[in-house]
């Protein structure tokens, strides 16, 4: 049997709720490095700081050391360090967009453009959105299967697909594999006007603990960071409850 979602959440994305600010840049976060002909390494390639030299010492030891720490402090912090403020790096120059804030916080960011919703017009064209879950009461170690009903008034339509459940902890774990990391049940799918998707998004044995769950469906922007709640498209919630 197959029932609308209990609840609509239009841009809300359930698992980006409550996450901590991003620093100015992730750069020392990634693993992003310049190593020299002669052993040196600057941790940035916008960045002629030194962090050590790999003939002198473990990389290990100076990617965790006292000058990265600090780094990574500051731009918690939200503040650019000395060994950023360089003119290469386009954070420092105020690019807008950078690079850096582009893989960041995905294709727009509403605190430069002034638009709150960038994706309205999107969200307008999709006509039907409904989750179906059999059974209806689910049994651990059963069978179910959980489907995506999907229509739009658009000649064509591009998306990612997350699907995430929240336990009673409060804890997400991402379909289909029911992981920590976010990946997408279908990237770069499209669906166009008159041709409606029923898409799978986790079929097999229930393998989440007793009790009520939440589950949320998301569509994003292809291609864009998934823990940014600006790329969504459209998401949906509702509850359900394993036995």
């Amino acid at each position: 049997m197959t029932r609308p979602a209990t609840r609509s959440a239009g841009p809300r994305v359930p698992w980006c709720d409550g996450l901590p600010p991003r620093p100015r840049c992730d750069v020392p976060w990634i693993g992003s490095v310049n190593v020299l002909s002669d052993g040196v390494v600057n941790f940035c390639c916008f960045s002629d700081a030194v962090i050590g030299n790999v003939n002198e010492q473990p990389f290990e030891a100076m990617w965790n050391g006292a000058t990265m720490q600090r780094v990574r402090a500051e731009l918690g912090a939200g503040r650019l360090p000395q060994e950023c403020r360089n003119p290469s790096c386009p954070i420092f120059r105020g690019d807008d967009p950078s690079v850096i804030q582009m893989r960041m916080d995905g294709p727009f960011d509403p605190r430069r453009s002034g638009i709150a919703d960038p994706h309205a017009a999107l969200r307008a064209r999709i006509t039907r959105a409904v989750l179906g879950l059999e059974p209806e009461r689910l049994v651990r170690g059963r069978r179910f299967e959980l489907r995506l009903e999907l229509a739009v008034d658009a000649d064509e339509l591009g998306f990612d697909l997350y699907a995430a459940a929240r336990d009673p902890t409060g804890s997400f774990q991402f379909l289909p594999d029911f992981g920590d990391v976010p990946l997408p049940v279908v990237a770069g799918a499209s669906i166009a006007r008159g041709a409606p998707r029923s898409i799978v998004l986790c079929a097999g044995d229930v393998a989440v603990p007793p009790g009520r769950h939440e589950l949320a469906v998301a569509l994003f922007v292809p291609d864009t960071n998934p823990m940014i709640a600006s790329n969504c498209i459209h998401s949906l919630e509702r509850d359900f409850t394993v036995e």
